[in-house]
């Protein structure tokens, strides 16, 4: 790869429309890693992955243009197709709803057929229900409780408008991370954020997300990953910081960095968790709380 080839990281990113947020929420996502992302990516790359894309607050951060987004999700990918085909569509289907518990439970149990009523049902659910959290039973359907949100405003519409001119030149697939990986070139850039299948520190598992992404599946990402490495790709992953998952990615850098965890009904039962951060290229650490992890 020559010098020529290569893209500032900095040059990737959109700036005509200024600061976009995650038109979703999400148990788990990265919107306080955004904050910091700057020092933390490859000096120059070329196509950005997000092979976990969830709330997209990385992506949404960045603003890569060609970006190739994916998740095994769906319900999450046909709403941002619609996000970024559609968004005036969807932005009429949402102003419909009321957002009270009566009509959270009405919507929960239904079932729309038109593709514009599914995404706009999985939005209304993913606003309205406990903490973003997206959660199915055994037999598929979305369990989650109301959350007590308020109603959708003009700041709600202008945030999916932002995020589909933004989404525009991305490419979506609904894609197992282990496809959407192998597809990283020598000098692209992934960045990984799976589900946590452990707890931070020296905790156990966690039983929810080891039927969604088990141990073997963390496994997998890891082979996945070492071979982004050989072929030259640039990669960023974040996992809860447990020797277990470290000792997976003993071969690159391994980061810890401190911050508040949110994902808590009782804000009285929130706390202090480490992160990890592996890299397999050298991140600028200076004032962003980070350290090697032991």
């Amino acid at each position: 790869m020559t010098d020529e080839s290569k893209v500032s990281a900095t040059s990737r990113f959109t700036s005509s429309s200024g600061r976009v947020e995650p038109f979703l929420r999400w148990a788990g996502g990265k919107r306080w890693l955004a904050r910091m992302m700057g020092g933390l990516l490859p000096s120059s790359f070329k196509t950005y992955f997000e092979p976990f894309l969830g709330s997209g607050a990385i992506f949404f951060s960045l603003q890569p243009g060609g970006a190739r987004l994916s998740d095994s999700n769906q319900n999450l990918i046909k709403a941002y197709e619609l996000v970024r085909d559609s968004p005036g569509a969807l932005i009429t289907r949402l102003e419909g709803f009321s957002y009270t518990p009566k009509e959270y439970y009405r919507v929960r149990s239904s079932t729309p057929g038109a593709i514009v009523d599914q995404s706009a049902r999985f939005l209304y659910l993913n606003r309205t229900c406990w903490n973003g959290l997206y959660r199915v039973d055994r037999t598929g359907e979305f369990n989650v409780p109301y959350g007590r949100r308020g109603a959708f405003h003009e700041r709600d519409a202008s945030r999916i408008r932002a995020a589909s001119e933004v989404l525009r030149t991305s490419t979506l697939r609904c894609e197992d991370f282990e496809v959407a990986l192998s597809r990283v070139r020598p000098g692209d850039f992934a960045f990984v954020d799976p589900p946590y299948t452990v707890t931070h520190g020296e905790n156990g598992f966690l039983l929810y997300n080891e039927r969604i992404f088990s141990w073997a599946d963390q496994e997998r990402l890891a082979s996945a990953l070492e071979a982004v490495d050989r072929r030259g790709g640039f990669f960023l992953l974040t996992n809860a910081n447990h020797r277990s998952v470290r000792a997976l990615y003993k071969s690159f850098a391994n980061y810890s960095l401190r911050r508040n965890s949110i994902l808590a009904a009782n804000p009285k039962n929130r706390r202090v968790v480490t992160e990890l951060l592996v890299a397999n290229y050298r991140m600028s650490l200076k004032d962003r709380g980070i350290r090697l992890a032991s």
